[in-house]
């Protein structure tokens, strides 16, 4: 009838397999999930996740992932108190941690997650949480009232955010470098700056500089207009007509501000 049908098989189930299953659906237009738990009797196993990222000022949330049945309680903590310890902090019966605001001073550091059944048998794991810092570009401004045959040099400077950094110079949208008479060079780490040599035309647009880091990304665009001298493009030519009817003629001329 049309339908995708997509099974999972586990042969001799073990207590590790259990825990939570989802499955995903995507097409061209959009993605569809659901997910299940599957509970597995036996003592509480908790996996490890390593170390994890959140971003300085957002909600960082993560879940305990722990097989087992029947599990009594799971709890966090961080530095041997057990969350949660403030308002931006908050734990749920499910296992969920979250915490609001996330800050580098406060929140940055190692947890132990622990699960315990019913019986009183714990499982516990740590996991490494490391706070970044978000990038932020300084403001900056295309030169005004330029006029074609000009020179332009705007930098672009990284002043917060975590290594490693991405700058990129965009001109409508598009790679600066893509538009002819345009360079990018960049002089460290944290600044790449933005060349015209002799300005055109077609360098009127939107100037945007994009930072990108594992953590995010952050924009500052500003807007250049070049002023170009009026020029025809079409000329009025002479016309013969007969007399009562109407008669056209066209002109037709290009440059910036747009002429009259």
């Amino acid at each position: 009838h049309g339908h995708v049908i997509s099974h999972v098989n586990i042969s001799g189930v073990r207590v590790e397999d259990g825990g939570s299953y989802s499955c995903t659906a995507s097409n061209t237009a959009a993605s569809v999930l659901h997910a299940a738990p599957l509970h597995v009797y036996g003592r509480p196993l908790v996996r490890a996740m390593g170390s994890l990222s959140a971003v300085a000022g957002e909600t960082f949330t993560v879940k305990c992932p722990v097989a087992g049945y029947p599990i009594a309680s799971i709890t966090w903590s961080k530095g041997g108190r057990v969350l949660p310890i403030n308002r931006r902090q908050r734990v749920s019966a499910e296992g969920v941690l979250s915490v609001r605001q996330v800050s580098r001073l406060a929140d940055q550091g190692d947890y132990t997650y622990t699960a315990t059944s019913k019986q009183g048998y714990p499982s516990s794991q740590t996991l490494q949480l490391r706070v970044l810092e978000p990038p932020r570009v300084a403001p900056f401004t295309m030169p005004e009232s330029l006029w074609a045959g000009s020179r332009v040099a705007v930098q672009c400077l990284l002043v917060q955010g975590d290594p490693p950094v991405t700058l990129t110079w965009l001109h409508n949208g598009s790679p600066a470098t893509t538009t002819p008479g345009i360079s990018v060079m960049p002089l460290g780490q944290f600044v790449v700056a933005l060349f015209i040599e002799r300005l055109r035309a077609h360098h009127s647009g939107n100037y945007t500089c994009q930072a990108s880091t594992p953590a995010a990304t952050a924009s500052h665009s500003s807007t250049l207009s070049v002023h170009v001298p009026p020029r025809w493009v079409l000329e009025p030519q002479d016309i013969s007509v007969t007399r009562g009817e109407d008669a056209y003629l066209t002109c037709l001329a290009t440059g910036f501000p747009e002429p009259t």
